[in-house]
């Protein structure tokens, strides 16, 4: 059984997101910064390999990558376009195999295979859009993994977070996209954005905003 699915909490995922942050900074010493090192997490930590080359998808459909059981995670060349145009997509995309590998891959049967040219069909298929449990579980380990709480709260202390030209700094200093440094910031309670894209403080004030309204 190389695959395992099974439910997991989110405060599991972040905590197993963690624990690679610090054996990375173990072994590589304390990230003091964003944005999070992660090809050399995924290389010289991980001992992952990563390739690039085409995958045939569709524009229904896109394939940003995927991951074989040896350890060789498969980045679309394919979408190149795509990475260039959505800042920080390739970097989350990366953080969203190594969930995967972290998450969902047996490793004791993985050492079984050792050649990157024995690989069987890869256990992942890493669409843009899929939302099945393990994507899910993969997409919020790398929201962990590129912007854990505590860098978070250090670069975030202090600035105006209603305003989006400060979002889009953040975003640039964690390197991840506007849409996940969104989700990563509302889920910590310290904005709310609205459906026209107000910013707030917290869900507290703008549900006090919405009373006086």
């Amino acid at each position: 059984m190389i695959v395992s699915s099974r439910f997991m909490r989110q405060e599991e995922i972040e905590a197993r997101a963690l624990a690679t942050l610090k054996g990375y900074e173990e072994r590589f010493g304390q990230i003091q910064a964003p944005p999070v090192p992660i090809e050399s997490l995924v290389e010289k930590y991980l001992d992952l390999w990563i390739e690039w080359g085409a995958i045939e998808d569709d524009a229904r459909e896109p394939i940003l990558a995927r991951i074989y059981p040896s350890g060789r995670i498969f980045m679309n060349e394919n979408r190149r376009e795509h990475f260039e145009e959505y800042w920080g997509s390739e970097q989350f995309t990366l953080a969203h195999e190594v969930g995967h590998w972290d998450l969902h891959v047996h490793h004791g049967a993985v050492h079984q295979l050792t050649l990157p040219e024995m690989d069987p069909a890869p256990v992942f298929i890493c669409r843009w859009n899929k939302r099945d449990r393990i994507e899910w579980q993969a997409n919020r380990y790398a929201s962990f993994l590129l912007m854990p709480d505590n860098l978070v709260r250090k670069v975030v202390s202090g600035l105006d977070l209603t305003r989006w030209p400060v979002l889009y700094d953040v975003r640039d200093c964690f390197g991840v996209s506007i849409t996940a440094l969104k989700i990563r910031l509302e889920e910590m309670g310290l904005i709310h954005i609205d459906e026209a894209g107000s910013i707030y403080r917290s869900e507290q004030e703008y549900a006090g905003q919405r009373v006086l309204l």
